[in-house]
């Protein structure tokens, strides 16, 4: 079948383009042709050829046939492509898009509906963004960015984080308060963070007018931290910290209420930054409140934190009844269950911490009241020794043994646990 045929079958042609090795040439041959016969107004070919070019990726062929092409056929088809992520495609058709249609506004609404319903590649989006005509939207631009940061594609955000900074980024323009919200759910764009709070210096810094303003960027990073990874010693609770400690630097003093909606959301790595601010919160906070927070970092296995919250503010006897006795198991069944990695070789450097252990353990059996626990502030990183000093705290504080227990329950509960609890103790303490 010859191309030269006026009324060929396109569905024929296709194949011909797919399964031709030189395809380009057979389809600018018919293309070329097409401009020529009497057919052109019968678009039926015209249509499906443009269509063809650009699923192919033939730009230069598809540039042929656009100044026939009326605008909604353009706009069809640069929605196909960036549905397909077909970035020479669409890099040649938003070039040709044309405001002067009467259709503009209508468009404009369609493609930025594609791209802020779909899953954009980065490169698509630098294509378009390319174009005067998308960025100067600003509504359309700030929905893709919020559906961008709900997505998690990062480096999407930061691309149209780009280009939304350098057009609106001024005081009154956007809602820069229900953007923020979006932009601290993510200690990855901590640079985000700070580059609105510097612009926006007069809002966020205030402490006359805009405390509450503040209040509730901390309350929106703590209550939704994002993803963590609480399983490594190293960082035991990576959830917006970075951002966090950055806006409570705009505290002179740290107000009591951040320190209870930290507690009520139970952001455990929140309240270790508030605590090392300032230390004196915890004396303003309803009995009881910390507690709640040490039972979650024990849950949560948030080592440090949990050591602050001890360290800075428990005292045996302000802990109600019922709930030492619930944190009393929780810490033993932790204690028992605990098995890290990097202590399953056990050492001699452990024996030298069980010495310092008993030792303590013996002083706080013969003294009242307890004794001063300073000697563990030092927030230290070695697994054994730091885990043995925590443990003792927690003896301290609420009361355990957890040498005794720890066996009373691994007896009970925990009879295949691979660990012989009669050995020497200095060997199993974390």
């Amino acid at each position: 079948m010859s191309l030269h045929y006026p009324d060929m079958n396109l569905d024929v042609a296709l194949a011909l383009v797919s399964a031709t090795l030189d395809g380009r040439n057979t389809l600018q041959k018919y293309a070329e042709y097409q401009k020529q016969i009497i057919h052109l107004d019968d678009r039926a070919y015209e249509e499906d050829t443009f269509a063809i070019a650009s699923i192919l990726g033939h730009t230069d062929i598809a540039e042929l046939l656009l100044e026939k092409k009326p605008q909604t056929d353009i706009i069809d088809t640069l929605c196909f492509a960036i549905e397909h992520d077909m970035v020479p495609t669409v890099k040649m058709l938003v070039k040709k898009f044309d405001t002067n249609k009467s259709s503009h506004r209508a468009d404009i609404t369609r493609v930025f509906g594609t791209v802020i319903k779909l899953e954009v590649s980065p490169e698509v989006a630098e294509v378009i963004l390319a174009e005067e005509v998308w960025w100067r939207e600003q509504a359309y631009l700030y929905d893709w960015l919020c559906s961008a940061l709900k997505r998690c594609q990062w480096q999407l955000v930061d691309t149209l984080w780009g280009v939304f900074a350098r057009e609106h980024m001024k005081p009154g323009v956007v809602d820069i308060q229900e953007f923020l919200r979006g932009v601290v759910l993510h200690d990855r764009f901590f640079h985000i963070t700070k580059q609105i709070c510097e612009e926006f210096r007069t809002i966020v810094a205030s402490p006359e007018n805009c405390y509450p303003w503040r209040d509730q960027l901390l309350f929106w990073a703590m209550s939704n931290p994002g993803a963590s990874n609480r399983s490594t010693m190293e960082n035991p609770d990576a959830t917006n910290l970075d951002t966090i400690r950055y806006l409570l630097d705009a505290y002179s003093k740290v107000p009591d209420r951040i320190l209870r909606s930290a507690i009520g959301v139970q952001h455990v790595g929140a309240i270790d930054a508030i605590l090392v601010k300032d230390t004196s919160l915890l004396e303003s906070i309803p009995s009881g409140l910390e507690w709640r927070a040490i039972d979650q970092a024990l849950h949560d296995r948030d080592w440090v934190p949990a050591f602050r919250l001890i360290h800075f503010g428990a005292k045996c006897e302000s802990i109600p009844e019922a709930v030492r006795d619930e944190l009393q198991e929780c810490a033993i069944e932790t204690f028992v269950t605990q098995r890290s990695s990097r202590d399953s070789v056990r050492v001699p450097a452990c024996q030298w911490s069980q010495v310092r252990l008993l030792n303590f353990i013996a002083e706080m059996m013969s003294t009242r009241p307890l004794p001063n626990k300073s000697v563990f502030a030092t927030n230290m990183w070695n697994a054994r020794l730091w885990m043995t000093q925590l443990w003792t705290l927690f003896q301290l504080t609420l009361g355990v043994d957890f040498i005794q227990e720890s066996r009373r329950l691994a007896a009970t509960k925990y009879e295949d646990y691979d660990v012989d609890y009669d050995s020497e103790p200095d060997l199993y303490w974390y």
